[in-house]
């Protein structure tokens, strides 16, 4: 199937086994003017295979032996949710057929080329969530700064932006020096909220008293020591 921007979308049948994205997309009739290749994903069917219910006993076996089951719960969503979402450069491949990227398709693969996007949208923790026009060269900071910039709540090592084809891309930290990733039409930046710390305040108080407790007793030892 191919959807979005083409000429000719609609169901296609595969025409060999080892038909290719680049192929597809010709017998489409190629992309119209307000298409944006770079942005477009392949949704491929998650296919049960001999190897789904081993890993899925191992899933399990993970979930048993952990008291924080937050790992285990996110792997035995990802093993039987029903499609892969696959990024791709679906741009780099029609100037390049035949290389690496141009995957090989498969039975049930939906392949969407988007409108082009000149949008730029900041979610997640910033004091004004929202879109911008999009500014060629313009980094992560740059419109976080426009959204107000960073909430006292903001995990800001951990932000990073999404592209529409669904690949991901993060701020990369080397000592004190970070980089931020190069900024295009149409990703999503998301800046995450920070972890709730454990415990409470009262069982911190009650920490805190009994350290002033004994820190008094051996004052008081070593007063009368004198």
């Amino acid at each position: 199937m191919v959807q979005g921007e083409v000429m000719y979308p609609g169901p296609y049948i595969i025409s060999s086994s080892d038909e290719k994205l680049s192929s597809v997309v010709t017998r489409a009739g190629g992309f119209k003017n307000t298409a944006d290749p770079s942005g477009a994903s392949l949704r491929r069917l998650n296919k049960p295979d001999s190897l789904t219910e081993l890993k899925t006993e191992k899933i399990s076996k993970l979930s048993s032996s952990r008291r924080d089951t937050t790992i285990s719960d996110s792997l035995s969503k990802e093993a039987v949710k029903p499609y892969d979402l696959i990024g791709i450069n679906l741009q780099e491949v029609m100037d390049r057929p035949g290389i690496t990227n141009d995957l090989i398709l498969e039975d049930g693969d939906v392949l969407f080329v988007p409108k082009k996007n000149q949008a730029i949208k900041v979610r997640g923790e910033v004091l004004f969530p929202t879109q911008f026009a999009f500014q060629q060269g313009k980094s992560l900071k740059y419109y976080v700064d426009k959204a107000g910039g960073f909430s006292s709540n903001a995990q800001r090592r951990r932000a990073f932006v999404l592209g529409a084809n669904g690949s991901a891309r993060r701020v990369k930290h080397f000592l004190f020096i970070k980089n931020y990733p190069e900024i295009y039409a149409g990703d999503d930046i998301f800046v995450p909220r920070k972890p709730e710390r454990n415990g409470n305040i009262g069982e911190t108080l009650g920490i805190t008293s009994a350290v002033v407790g004994i820190a008094s007793v051996v004052i008081a030892l070593l007063n009368n020591l004198k």
